[in-house]
């Protein structure tokens, strides 16, 4: 029982830690591409207006 509740924790840590890693990689992806100044965006949405 005791390995199982050490465990759980590291299980724990490491989805802290994913989301921090996730969470930083996403925002360096928009800062590059939000610096690069292209018209047009692998994100836009059909119908959705680009910046100009």
């Amino acid at each position: 029982m005791a390995t199982e509740a050490k465990r759980v924790k590291q299980n724990y840590l490491a989805i802290a830690v994913a989301a921090a890693v996730c969470f930083l990689f996403e925002a360096a992806w928009y800062t590059v591409f939000s610096m690069c100044g292209s018209k047009v965006s692998a994100t836009t949405a059909p119908g959705w207006s680009i910046r100009e």
